[in-house]
């Protein structure tokens, strides 16, 4: 058995990574993509910030990706949200977690 993704975006390539490490390379995972990955029209490719869960970083860790990815991450203190009524802030202290973007270990 194996198993085959459809598409190279930030989803598909971790995914592959994640079943192809979490089975210590015992499950073949193939990847296919039609575009560069290093191209500009590349359907995952957005320069735009991405936010991650802290659920989000724990599984990135899980699969040993989160160090490399936090030498890049910046972590996010507080989030003001409002679309034309009562705005909500969610701030990170004092929750016993660390900051948003920061991942596991800080």
């Amino acid at each position: 058995m194996s198993v085959l993704i459809v598409g190279g975006g930030m989803t598909g390539a971790t995914l592959a990574l994640a079943i192809s490490r979490l089975t210590g390379g015992a499950l073949p995972v193939h990847l296919i993509e039609a575009q560069d990955p290093h191209s500009s029209r590349h359907p995952g490719f957005d320069d735009r910030a991405i936010a991650l869960a802290a659920g989000t970083c724990q599984q990135l860790a899980r699969i040993g990706i989160w160090q490399r990815l936090a030498e890049r991450a910046t972590p996010i203190q507080r989030v003001h949200v409002s679309d034309r009524g009562p705005c909500r802030v969610c701030e990170s202290g004092g929750r016993g977690l660390w900051p948003v973007g920061a991942g596991p270990g800080g």
